[in-house]
């Protein structure tokens, strides 16, 4: 079973967890958030961000995101702020069951080389970085996964 979960204030999803576990290490105050279950194809959609979640009075549906298209600059400032976030992360948590599982992905973000990703300069990436890094066989994880 995964999992979205939502602020009691807003139809925005506010984390993403694959499975029992991942929502376990979720820092998640139950008077402010809920999840609502999820199967396991929609949680891989949502996480590849081939689907946006909409939430419509306790329904949640999923809709076919928009072509994604990333040139050099914008993939790596992607890289970038969700490198950061990561870092943040591993700072405030060193203690987290989850720390080696996020700086081994800190590790892979870091060594992307954009330049490789898109080889020619006027040919965007057309999908997501996550979608990228698991067409290449490589852990692929979303912002929205960090406890």
């Amino acid at each position: 079973m995964s999992y979205l979960i939502f602020t009691k204030y807003s139809s925005e999803v506010y984390k993403i967890a694959e499975n029992d576990f991942d929502l376990s290490t979720l820092i998640i105050p139950s008077e402010i958030y809920f999840n609502v279950n999820i199967s396991q194809d929609d949680f891989n959609s949502v996480r590849l961000i081939k689907k946006a979640v909409l939430k419509h009075e306790g329904q949640v549906k999923l809709v076919d995101c928009t072509a994604t298209s990333f040139n050099r600059a914008q993939l790596q400032n992607y890289i970038n702020v969700f490198s950061k976030q990561i870092e943040c992360f591993l700072a405030g948590q060193p203690q987290s069951i989850v720390f080696d599982k996020w700086k081994n992905f800190l590790v892979l973000l870091k060594g992307l080389n954009v330049d490789n990703i898109i080889p020619n300069e006027n040919e965007p990436l057309k999908i997501t970085l996550e979608q990228y890094l698991e067409n290449q066989g490589l852990t692929s994880l979303n912002p929205l996964q960090l406890p």
